[in-house]
């Protein structure tokens, strides 16, 4: 476990290349196999992989699975 962010209001935390929990988030801003995009407080985290899905999601928290390349955030 990586906690990768915890400031702004939202937490990261990415679980070994597979898994990813946002605690705090907005909602989702794009959601696509290859791409999804989370709003945050002051921005959003941009997800990209492969063969990404939403396996959990509700008012506080999301979790994302699938094969995590990257984590960006965007101002």
């Amino acid at each position: 476990m990586n906690i990768i962010a915890e400031n702004f209001g939202y937490k990261i935390t990415f679980y070994g290349g597979k898994e990813l929990m946002i605690e705090g988030h907005k909602g989702l801003s794009e959601y696509g196999e290859n791409e999804i995009s989370i709003r945050v407080r002051g921005g959003k985290i941009i997800v990209k992989g492969e063969r990404l899905y939403i396996d959990e999601i509700n008012h506080e928290e999301i979790s994302i699975r699938g094969n995590i390349c990257s984590i960006g955030v965007e101002k």
